[in-house]
């Protein structure tokens, strides 16, 4: 039963709540089996409360509730009924939203780091950008969730129901999805290191560019149906796949061996994608790079951003720009003022962060970028004498050189 207490102040609105929760940080709110449904909340008050709440049995009803980016850290939300809320930017963090119902919640950008999931129920939940990191999601059902570039890194998830969930981006580093329910779930460019799904659950599942060589438990996995696995993610995890995984996907024994002993590339930038950054007066210089490293067998496509095609490239390209491995962007005066260029510096570097890995690889082509924070930071390479044959081959090794070493930073 909820604390009366706490449903008053939580009535008058996100800014009185948020400002008690912070000159209280001793107390743990209670609003188990509180019901939020169909309904709104403002600033200043809860709107369209239900009538005659006190003949509610054991619960507490709302109408069309938005509670984004209100503050419900160390909340007891135990059983809560939150189906189809607003949740964005909502701070759940060390929350108890066991046995909750959050079905088709909005909570994209959420913070429910370290939160107690346990049994809650996200059927059709948006949790875009979410931290789940460090959550427990034992026995919860995820169907139908998407979970793009969501953060499960050291999530418990075992026994959970992913059926038909989107991981497209996601991170599962470290996460436990032992007997997990994987059947149509989408794992495309997901990160997978040492993340455990031993006695999993599989069928008409889709693994596309992800790299299983690290995934813990794939000979264990139960095959309920074919799966597709891309040539990308084949690639990728470099014919570490046992054949026991490869078969139980349909691919057919004598496929299974084959692909297994087939000599994959084992130089680091070959099993990776890079996009090659630059503005319409670079160009020539861009396209011959591009011709450069392709013949040295590295992936590579060119992106424009500032030619006339730019919009066009861009609406194509649309989020599956996020899914680079590498970005090699070309600096000089010409790109220095270049909005999307600085933006996608800046998103490149937020993945370093979040990764740990190297995914910036700038090249310059004179000295305006040597007076910014970046080359503090960041080895440019200088290709400032590209129209020569042997600095610019010199440099080129240098480029090739450090797409194979992969740094971690």
């Amino acid at each position: 039963m909820a604390d009366s207490r706490h449903l008053e102040i939580l009535e008058q609105g996100v800014e009185t709540w948020n400002t008690w929760r912070r000159l209280h940080p001793e107390v743990h709110p209670d609003l188990q089996s509180i019901v939020f449904m169909d309904g709104k909340l403002t600033d200043t008050n809860m709107e369209q409360k239900i009538e005659n709440i006190s003949d509610a049995p054991a619960e507490l009803t709302y109408t069309h509730l938005d509670l984004s980016d209100f503050n419900f850290s160390h909340t007891d939300l135990r059983h809560a009924d939150l189906t189809r809320c607003f949740l964005n930017g909502t701070n759940f963090r060390a929350a108890n939203l066991s046995g909750a119902n959050l079905v088709g919640a909005a909570l994209n950008h959420a913070d429910l780091q370290n939160a107690d999931l346990q049994e809650a129920i996200l059927s059709n939940a948006s949790l875009t950008h979410a931290n789940l990191s460090h959550t427990c999601l034992d026995k919860a059902i995820l169907s139908g969730t998407d979970l793009f570039e969501a953060d499960l890194s050291h999530a418990s998830c075992q026994g959970t129901t992913f059926r038909g969930a989107n991981f497209t981006a996601a991170h599962l580093t470290d996460a436990d999805l032992n007997q997990a329910i994987l059947c149509g779930t989408i794992f495309h460019y997901t990160h997978v290191q040492k993340t455990n799904i031993v006695h999993a659950v599989m069928g008409w599942t889709i693994i596309n560019a992800v790299d299983l060589s690290d995934i813990l438990g794939l000979e264990t996995i139960i095959h309920l149906g074919p799966s597709e696995v891309s040539l990308h993610t084949l690639s990728r995890s470099g014919g570490k796949l046992p054949i026991s995984f490869l078969t139980g996907t349909g691919i057919s024994g004598v496929w299974s061996e084959q692909l297994r002993m087939h000599n994959y590339p084992s130089r680091i930038a070959q099993n990776k994608t890079h996009f090659i950054c630059y503005c319409l007066a670079d160009q020539p210089f861009a396209q011959q790079l591009a011709t450069d490293l392709q013949n040295h067998s590295i992936c590579c496509w060119l992106a424009p951003t500032d030619t006339e095609q730019v919009d066009t490239f861009w609406n194509i390209a649309d989020d599956n720009t996020l899914f680079y491995d590498r970005l090699i962007p070309i600096l000089s005066h010409h790109s220095d003022t270049i909005s999307i260029m600085n933006s996608l510096l800046l998103e490149a570097l937020k993945r370093e962060q979040h990764t740990h890995k190297q995914i910036l690889y700038p090249v310059r082509l004179d000295e305006t970028v040597l007076d910014t924070g970046l080359a503090r930071t960041k080895h440019i390479i200088d290709f400032t004498s590209w129209k020569m044959s042997i600095p610019y081959q010199h440099a080129l090794q240098q480029l090739i050189t450090e797409l194979h070493s992969a740094p971690y930073k």
